[in-house]
């Protein structure tokens, strides 16, 4: 394990356990230990029996295999990491909001392309489950994991263990007949099913319960939704005659599934093909050279690759497991960013001409196992041309805030987040109509919550409610903008949205805050008392600083356990901002002036789970915090503000953007 780096633990299964690693290059990917010592030879012979399946195997909707290795009695199998979660996780949390049929089918082809390619090697899974369906970073890919229940079939042959998950056995499997990759099939529709109705197919509170539902074969129909194509898929897969299954070449060549398999298949065979270098962008070789060249700093990024590509400015990334810093490609015909804005999993940007555009993953990480993975931006197409002026993100949705003061919304209605009365996913920019009688002036997303400002002062909060993040008393989601009622009249001058709290900053430099009070981050402890105010639900007056005077303040933002404010020209923290369990509770009671070199004026700051960044008003930037994840962008002591750029040439800071361990910067040469 010298060249990988453990970062957690992320599974454990019946014979070993799953670790998050961070490889020396810095890719993040998954080892799988098992301990052999004490093992039986049968079982040995199964351990080996996946390591041969994995290195069998080669498809983009199958996870991919790197390498395997013995360390201290124990197989090491190194396999390749979806940043997405589980399609049980992602169907989890739309919270009982259904799928539209067209994202069902995109998802269900790749499913099948892939168990295609495993039957065409005479192996069977034999524990098809939403839980062992992976999704990438942006949740458009699927790869199929867990072989390691998997069998390899002789031609015409039949397995007869009984083995898999209980919900999705077959009716063959739990009346204990042999079986053939038909049993498979019966788990797909399961899936299938799931993916539809967001609840499995078969489902009991005892295991003899369960199994005498599957062999009489009874399941709750479908809803009217989808079609009558797909609900007829769904009962020819969970026939429980398995001869009368379809076959895997007959679904995908069925009218149903033929126009997503042709996207697919479409999409798969160009992704690997060589992009023309343009003025402004990297390629993948250089991309992948920036992530690990271990000098790699700032200022080698700010430089043309030669005479004739010379560009104004840059889009730079670190953190979220990348050590070095990245730079993000932007289009040589773009024009100039203005601003932008990042969460944990995605960045978007705004240009001086009114246009958003999004950073997303390229997929060549997901077709080619030895690609850079480099983000490409995409433009944002609003309707009617509206110009944007303000762009914000949650981890799964984005908001623009237009010209003549409308909202847009668009991705993941997860949450209620999109604001438009319902959890429905939306693809393109949507008008949130409730807002359409309010000129809006500001704008603020958390993770899974918006706030906006109207020109009259008032404030509109909507998404998830949870620890008091909204402002809004309400235990359920809020999905529709909504007026916060504020026990003063405020003449507010910003807004900020945490990861689980709301903060307004006030003209006369006061603050007022609401939601979640972890480590005392929103000063709402008094160090007099032993009273802890864990959250808020309504914002209240924050006494951030307490006995040190101040005038007032001019910034601030809302980290994850801690908050980071400007205030007469000194950047001040509250909070436990390194994530060390060691601090003690009465720490977060004080508030610490950050130690900047002599002269250093701050112009903005930006707070994250263990990452402070500070922007001075001649475009340093120095960081401090953890270091692991990549989060400080640079080497030396981490509890330290220490400039990320110390030998760059000069520029600008544009705009800075911090979400959880990930920093987007915009820097004008």
């Amino acid at each position: 394990m010298n060249n990988y780096e453990k970062l957690s633990v992320v599974g454990r299964g019946a014979h070993g356990i799953c670790y998050l690693c961070r490889r020396t290059d810095g890719e993040k990917v998954i080892v799988k230990q098992i301990p052999v010592d004490g093992m039986s030879a049968q079982e040995k012979q199964a351990t080996l029996g996946e390591v041969k399946l994995l290195q069998m195997l080669g498809h983009p909707n199958i996870i991919g295999y790197y390498e395997n290795f013995i360390e201290d009695s124990a197989l090491c199998i190194v396999m390749q990491y979806a940043q997405g979660g589980t399609l049980c996780d992602m169907l989890e949390q739309r919270s009982g909001c259904l799928m539209d049929e067209e994202r069902i089918l995109y998802y269900f082809t790749q499913i099948v392309l892939s168990l295609h390619h495993l039957h065409s090697k005479q192996i069977l899974h034999r524990d098809l489950k939403t839980q062992n369906i992976l999704l990438n970073r942006a949740r458009t890919i699927c790869k199929l994991s867990d072989f390691g229940i998997s069998k390899h079939l002789e031609t015409h042959s039949q397995a007869s263990t009984v083995i898999g998950t209980p919900s999705y056995l077959s009716p063959e499997i739990c009346e204990g007949r042999a079986y053939n990759h038909k049993s498979d099939l019966w788990s797909l529709g399961c899936i299938l099913y799931e993916m539809v109705t967001l609840k499995r197919a078969f489902d009991a509170p005892t295991f003899p319960a369960l199994v005498m539902k599957i062999t009489k074969g009874k399941f709750d129909p479908v809803g009217d939704h989808v079609s009558a194509p797909l609900k007829s898929l769904i009962s020819s897969l969970l026939d429980l005659n398995e001869n009368r299954r379809p076959e895997l070449r007959d679904i995908l060549t069925s009218p149903l599934m033929v126009p997503v398999a042709l996207r697919l298949t479409l999409e798969m065979g160009t992704v690997s093909l060589p992009a023309p270098i343009k003025p402004g962008q990297l390629t993948p070789n250089t991309a992948q050279r920036l992530r690990t060249r271990p000098d790699n700093r700032l200022s080698e990024q700010m430089t043309p690759r030669t005479k004739h590509d010379f560009v104004r400015q840059r889009i730079v990334t670190w953190g979220g497991g990348m050590k070095n810093l990245v730079e993000l490609t932007v289009a040589s015909t773009s024009a100039p960013i203005v601003q932008v804005a990042c969460s944990s999993l995605q960045k978007v940007g705004l240009t001086d001409k009114g246009l958003a555009l999004i950073w997303e993953d390229s997929g060549e990480d997901d077709y080619d196992l030895h690609s850079s993975g480099e983000d490409v931006a995409r433009l944002i197409r609003p309707p009617d041309s509206a110009k944007i002026v303000r762009v914000a993100c949650g981890d799964t949705f984005t908001a623009l805030l237009t010209e003549n003061g409308s909202l847009l919304t668009m991705g993941s209605g997860a949450s209620g987040c999109l604001g438009h009365g319902d959890s429905a996913d939306r693809t393109s920019p949507r008008l949130v109509s409730k807002l359409d009688t309010a000129v809006l002036v500001d704008l603020a997303c958390g993770r899974s919550h918006c706030l906006v400002k109207t020109d009259q002062n008032k404030i509109y909060a909507w998404g998830c409610p949870d620890f008091g993040r909204l402002g809004i008393v309400s235990t359920v989601v809020v999905n529709v903008p909504t007026e916060v009622v504020l026990s003063e009249k405020l003449d507010i001058h910003s807004i900020v949205c945490g990861l689980d709290a709301s903060a307004l900053l006030t003209k006369d430099g006061h603050v007022w805050v609401t939601g979640s009070n972890s480590c005392n981050k929103l000063g709402l402890n008094d160090p007099s008392s032993e009273a802890d105010t864990g959250a808020v639900s309504q914002f209240t007056r924050s006494s951030l600083i307490r006995g040190v005077h101040v005038s007032k303040f001019s910034t601030l933002d809302v980290g994850t356990n801690h908050s980071v404010f400007i205030a007469d020209s000194a950047v001040m923290t509250l909070g436990n901002t390194c994530g060390s369990a060691d601090v003690r509770p009465v720490d977060c009671l004080v508030t610490q002036t950050v130690a900047l070199p002599r002269n250093a004026t701050p112009r903005s700051v930006a707070a994250g789970d263990s990452l402070t960044a500070i922007v001075t008003a001649d475009s340093h930037i120095y960081t401090f915090g953890k270091s692991s994840m990549g989060r400080l962008g640079r080497d030396g002591p981490p509890d330290q503000p220490l400039p990320v750029d110390e030998n760059a040439p000069r520029k600008y800071v544009v705009s800075l953007s911090v979400a959880d361990d990930t920093v987007l910067l915009c820097l004008k040469l």
